[in-house]
């Protein structure tokens, strides 16, 4: 049963506990939002890598945090 607003998550059982599922829920949801490059203004601000962050749009390349920018 899902509480609250918990995400399901694929690979992640109940065997891994409550805590620990909303945790990567957390992490997955800031890791893939939607950022805006601070070139071009466009929503297409990806992770290249761990701590790097590419616009899709325009080529510009941002160094940051490794999950959040």
């Amino acid at each position: 049963m899902v509480r609250g607003k918990e995400k399901v998550l694929k690979g992640l059982a109940v065997k891994y506990g409550r805590t620990l599922r909303m945790r990567y829920s957390r992490m997955q949801l800031l890791l893939k939002s939607r950022r805006r490059c601070p070139s071009c203004g466009a929503l297409k601000l990806r992770r290249k890598v761990s701590g790097i962050w590419c616009c899709l749009k325009c080529g510009h390349e941002v160094a940051g945090g490794a999950y959040d920018l």
